[in-house]
């Protein structure tokens, strides 16, 4: 690798993730990386959302900044930029809700920039085919017409990275069922101020249980299953039951801190950053890792499996034997340094990389 190679992820720097990839591949290959966003500060204050992990350099918002400045301010952020990982398709250049950035490949080409593409979820992740795959998948519970707009995005999504022969990436093992031919880029967190976290010990009086139901609408972590099964669990006395909405990142420690269980999501098959900063601060997580998704690690996922039909009986049993309980939960931060640290993501991106 080139000592001028700059690589500069974006425009979404979605949970984070352009800015954990770019810090790792800094820190692991020594090479320059940034992560670019659109400018989200006031709407993501309003929404109460992390800001910890803003972008490294941001971009106009497009619907206030006229096209032709924010194309020039984009520009110039990218100046000198070798590489480029796109995030979803999504335009850098133009307005994204018009445009995609596969209208803007033969601009970068032209400019000698490399490229590939990083699809995050539910824009690549086929909807017929992840019903399929997954007894219990949130689509089967989602109104058609929701589906069928996403199915419209995955086909031209799709459509792109077949044609465009570039290198593209997917954050979740069970996405490459999605898009042949993908290589994964493990999803990445600093684990420097999770590992400062006490373990749970599932011995101070009833075990805290927290979720946090999906933004999304409708929802995918299976909350209309998961919530009655904890309340009734919470009224028989066995947990105290957690459970909030989106708050500040930054707050996200001391709430975990605080609990024993998280329960993440049961309809999805896969697990995402907030699974993952679960485990880093040692607490057990309760989700569905289909067996095709958790081999791609090679090693155990320390996540209970449960579905909708199951979950109040996995409950039940992580109640019964704590100690159980205790031993998954301790070996999250283990394998969390081993897959979702940054190393893991740099290395899967220097082959990329090493194409200059």
């Amino acid at each position: 690798m080139t000592q001028n190679q700059k690589l500069a992820i974006g425009p979404l720097n979605q949970a984070g993730q352009g800015r954990a990839w770019a810090n790792a591949v800094s820190s692991h290959l020594g090479i320059d990386a940034r992560s670019i966003a659109r400018d989200g500060l006031i709407s993501a204050r309003l929404r109460g959302v992390q800001m910890n992990g803003r972008a490294h350099s941001t971009i106009p918002h497009p619907r206030i900044t006229p096209p032709m400045l924010r194309t020039v301010w984009t520009r110039a952020v990218l100046g000198g930029t070798t590489h480029l990982l796109n995030e979803s398709n999504i335009s850098l250049l133009k307005h994204p809700r018009a445009h995609q950035f596969s209208d803007e490949v033969l601009d970068f080409q032209r400019r000698g920039v490399r490229m590939a593409v990083v699809f995050h979820g539910s824009e690549i992740r086929d909807p017929e085919r992840h019903k399929e795959a997954f007894e219990y998948s949130y689509f089967k519970d989602a109104p058609q017409d929701w589906v069928d707009n996403l199915d419209r995005i995955v086909r031209r999504n799709r459509t792109f990275a077949e044609d465009s022969g570039l290198t593209m990436f997917v954050t979740t093992p069970d996405l490459l069922d999605h898009l042949p031919g993908a290589k994964l880029l493990p999803l990445a967190i600093d684990t420097s101020g999770w590992n400062q976290t006490a373990a749970a010990d599932f011995e101070t009086g009833r075990p805290r249980v927290l979720h946090r139901p999906s933004r999304s609408d409708p929802p995918i972590k299976g909350t209309q299953y998961i919530h009655p099964i904890l309340s009734k669990l919470a009224d028989e006395g066995l947990i105290e039951y957690v459970h909030t909405h989106e708050v500040p990142h930054a707050d996200m420690f001391m709430l975990l801190n605080q609990v024993d269980i998280v329960v993440d999501q049961i309809q999805t098959g896969a697990y995402g950053v907030a699974a993952i900063e679960a485990m880093a601060a040692g607490r057990l997580v309760v989700g569905n890792v289909t067996p095709g998704a958790a081999g791609v690690f090679g090693s155990n996922v320390p996540i209970v499996n449960a579905t909708p039909v199951t979950f109040e009986e996995v409950m039940r049993d992580l109640l019964a034997y704590p100690e159980t309980a205790r031993v998954t939960a301790a070996s999250g931060k283990e394998y969390v340094a081993k897959w979702h640290s940054g190393i893991a993501s740099a290395r899967s991106l220097q082959g990329f990389l090493e194409n200059s």
